[in-house]
């Protein structure tokens, strides 16, 4: 690995260490609901961001084919069509619940971005 990759590992690393302490500082005060896992849990009532797109990364990370590759070509044209469909989704979604009242299930876009992270942004570049 290079010097780069291993300074990124270690700032990876302190950072997910740092998280964790502040989680577990946040989770012993007074004020309920303030951990990050309390708090990612309460955003999926008021946006369908986070559900999408921790679907769309496990789909790019657990693809089931070994050395799968986009299905559109280019590496940034597959970028490009995955970024301009989450956002035609996301939004859709989510004027429908402002404007419509209409709310969709969390397990709906976990359906969609899944296979969108999978097919057209997979690990094997």
């Amino acid at each position: 690995m290079t010097t780069f990759g291993w300074i990124g590992v270690i700032v990876f690393t302190v950072g997910v260490v740092a998280m964790v302490v502040f989680d577990i500082v946040l989770a012993r005060d007074r004020i309920i609901g303030n951990t990050f896992s309390q708090l990612a849990r309460a955003s999926v009532r008021h946006t369908y961001w986070l559900p999408f797109g921790l679907a769309a990364l496990m789909g790019r990370w657990f693809h089931p084919v070994a050395g799968l590759e986009t299905v559109v070509g280019s590496v940034w044209f597959s970028y490009l069509v995955f970024a301009v469909f989450a956002a035609i989704l996301v939004l859709g979604l989510e004027s429908l619940r402002r404007y419509r009242r209409v709310r969709t299930p969390a397990w709906v876009l976990v359906l969609a971005g899944f296979p969108l992270g999978t097919l057209l942004i997979p690990i094997g570049y």
